[in-house]
């Protein structure tokens, strides 16, 4: 489904086809899933669909219009191009954030090694500096992430933020290249 869908099943008698919504479904007056219309407000989920914004799902077929819909009862917009996209119907509101699938890790040598104990044995390991981006789902853009040993909630960052940074590390880094590699 791509996080697009074409369109929707009914189980209505009067709208055989169980993969096209029914008007009375398109507009919003019965559930997108079982066609039900006596759904007491507190019970009507939106649902994404894109042909109307308009369309709900009872509380209880809520999982299964997610199914059909391609994304989460809650999730209004397809996921940025970025998102491992791992969400479900089930997620709690602090849970529904979009997370990158790329990562990256930077050992970092300057840094006491990460002991821990297993059994009676020692272990030792880098600690390393992690980037990647977050977006809580109604963010309307993502959040630069780097966390760092010790800091178990890290730093967050704009783009335009992680940007100044990357330019500030560069220039650090050229200023201390010997005279002969500056540029």
């Amino acid at each position: 489904m791509n996080g697009q869908m074409t369109a929707v099943a009914t189980r209505g008698a009067e709208y055989p086809d169980p993969f096209i919504p029914s008007p009375d479904q398109l507009k919003g007056t019965a559930c997108i899933v079982c066609g039900a219309d006596d759904a007491p407000e507190g019970q009507r989920i939106p649902v994404h669909h894109q042909d109307s914004p308009a369309v709900w799902a009872c509380a209880e077929e809520a999982t299964e219009a997610c199914t059909l819909t391609g994304r989460p009862w809650w999730q209004t917009e397809p996921c940025p191009r970025w998102c491992q996209g791992t969400h479900n119907a089930y997620d709690q509101p602090a849970d529904r954030q979009h997370f990158s699938k790329w990562e990256s890790a930077t050992p970092l040598s300057l840094q006491e090694l990460d002991s821990y104990r297993i059994g009676d044995e020692y272990k030792h390991s880098a600690q390393f500096a992690i980037v990647y981006l977050q977006q809580p789902f109604r963010e309307s853009a993502p959040k630069v992430r780097l966390t760092l040993p010790g800091n178990v909630n890290g730093f967050e960052f704009t783009v335009e933020e992680a940007l100044s940074i990357a330019y500030a590390l560069s220039f650090a880094v050229d200023l201390s290249a010997p005279t002969s590699m500056a540029t």
